[in-house]
C-alpha cells in the first residue's frame, strides 16, 4: 500500500516534467514493435459477463503500436495485435452421432461431448487504444482497450458454440523504458471471449489476463 500511495502521489502531485528531454519512446509519430506472453488461471475478479469465469488459457502476442499524441505528462497510442498461438484448457472434445429425438424421432446428426482437453486458436485485434501517464522520465502507467476475433480448431468453449470467437479487453499496466527507447511492459486486463450469440450455445469465457513482454522502437 505504501508503494501504491507513493506512486499515486508522484503522478498527481508533481508538475509536468518541465525541461526534461525524455527519450522513453513515447513521442508523436514513433512506432514500436512488442512481443509478450499472457495467461489467465485464476477466478475472475469483479463482474463476469460469461458463465465460464475460471477457464485457464494462455497466448503469445505480437503488437505494432503508433504514438498518436504526446506531451510531457501524457501520451496516446493506437495498436494492432496478432496472436499466433492461443491455448485454452478444459474445452470438451466431441464426435458426431445420430441422435434420437423423443417421443417418436426423427434422428438428427449432432455432437456428443467427450473428455475435455486443450484447444488451439489464432487471433487478431485490429483496433486498440492505449493511454499513458508518465510518473518519471522512464516509467509510465497506462490503460488500454481493444477488440478483435479468434478462430479455434473446434467449437469453443463448448460443443454447439462456434469456432469463431470475438475478443474484448480492458486493463492497465506499467511501462519501464531504457534510454534506447526499448521498454519492459507488464499488465493485467479483463479479457472476454464469446461468439456473440452466433452459435447455438454462447457461454463465453472471462479471464484475468496477466502479461509481460518487451517493446522496441522501429
Amino acid at each position: 500500500m505504501r508503494v501504491l500511495a507513493a506512486l499515486l502521489a508522484t503522478t498527481l502531485v508533481t508538475g509536468p516534467l518541465a525541461g526534461q528531454t525524455s527519450d522513453d519512446g513515447l513521442r508523436p509519430g514513433r512506432r514500436h514493435l512488442s512481443a509478450y506472453i499472457a495467461g489467465s488461471w485464476t477466478k475472475q475478479f469483479g463482474p463476469a459477463y460469461s458463465s465460464i469465469p475460471t477457464q485457464p488459457y494462455g497466448m503469445l502476442v505480437g503488437r505494432t503500436e503508433y504514438v498518436l499524441e504526446a506531451n510531457e505528462r501524457f501520451a496516446l497510442s493506437f495498436y494492432m495485435e496478432v496472436m499466433p498461438a492461443i491455448l485454452v484448457d478444459g474445452v470438451p472434445r466431441y464426435h458426431y452421432a445420430n441422435l434420437w429425438v423423443p417421443p417418436a424421432g426423427p434422428t438428427i446428426r449432432g455432437k456428443v461431448w467427450d473428455d475435455p482437453g486443450l484447444v488451439f486458436g489464432v487471433g487478431a485485434t485490429p483496433a486498440g487504444m492505449q493511454a499513458y501517464v508518465r510518473t518519471s522520465e522512464r516509467v509510465s502507467l497506462f490503460m488500454s482497450t481493444s477488440g478483435g476475433a479468434a478462430w479455434f480448431t473446434r467449437d469453443m468453449p463448448v460443443p454447439d458454440a462456434r469456432q469463431l470467437n470475438f475478443l474484448v479487453d480492458l486493463g492497465g499496466g506499467i511501462r519501464v523504458a531504457r534510454k534506447t527507447g526499448n521498454a519492459f511492459v507488464a499488465g493485467v486486463k479483463f479479457h472476454h471471449m464469446s461468439n456473440g450469440n452466433l452459435g447455438r450455445q454462447n457461454p463465453g469465457i472471462d479471464g484475468n489476463l496477466v502479461y509481460a513482454g518487451l517493446s522496441r522502437p522501429r
